[in-house]
């Protein structure tokens, strides 16, 4: 569970009371609830779980979970301090990687392990700034980097028209970009696009 200023608003909440014992869930605020976390998906459970889980289609937290704390189950949060970004459509997966990028050029603690993760999942990628130009792209792709304006994601095996302006753009593995003289604020992830 994080701290977020939306859970009530755009999130559902997981609702506690002073001491963090978990009162229920949802957008509205619980009654009597000192204050709401949003949920990232990690839980631990005791075993008695699985005597609240019905077969057929369910929700581990509103319908299993909702139950056994109706039962007088205890169930409580384990805040964890850490960034968190909603990424389920575009806006703001845009949003998260602009912080991102963000991230690596203040070189903290926090770039640290982002870098790390990045050289463990896409080794063949390199971190650039210059300028203003904030740039992770596959080492492999020969790019005048003028072109490049802003923050861009370029992934490996990118096609790119010679001239072709990015700016602020997220574009995925494979994409071929043959025809477009300039994109920006643009996210392109499926290869078989040709712009």
């Amino acid at each position: 569970m994080i701290e977020h200023p939306e859970v009530g608003t755009k999130f559902g909440g997981v609702w506690v009371d002073s001491i963090g014992k978990i009162l229920g869930f949802g957008k509205d605020k619980v009654e009597s609830s000192a204050k709401g976390y949003h949920y990232i998906g990690v839980t631990i459970f005791s075993e008695k779980i699985f005597n609240y889980i019905m077969p057929g289609e369910s929700n581990i937290l509103y319908d299993a979970l909702t139950d056994a704390i109706k039962d007088g189950n205890t169930a409580n949060v384990c805040p964890f301090p850490c960034h968190w970004f909603e990424t389920g459509n575009e806006v703001d997966f845009k949003t998260a990687t602009h912080r991102c990028m963000d991230m690596l050029v203040q070189k903290t603690s926090d770039s640290k392990y982002l870098t790390n993760v990045i050289k463990w999942r896409a080794p063949n990628t390199e971190f650039v700034q210059m300028n203003n130009r904030v740039l992770l792209v596959d080492k492999k792709l020969d790019f005048d980097f003028e072109f490049l304006l802003g923050y861009n994601v370029i992934g490996e095996g990118v096609t790119l028209k010679k001239g072709c302006r990015l700016k602020n753009c997220i574009i995925g593995p494979h994409v071929r970009i043959e025809n477009a003289d300039q994109l920006e604020n643009t996210m392109i992830i499926n290869d078989q696009d040709v712009f």
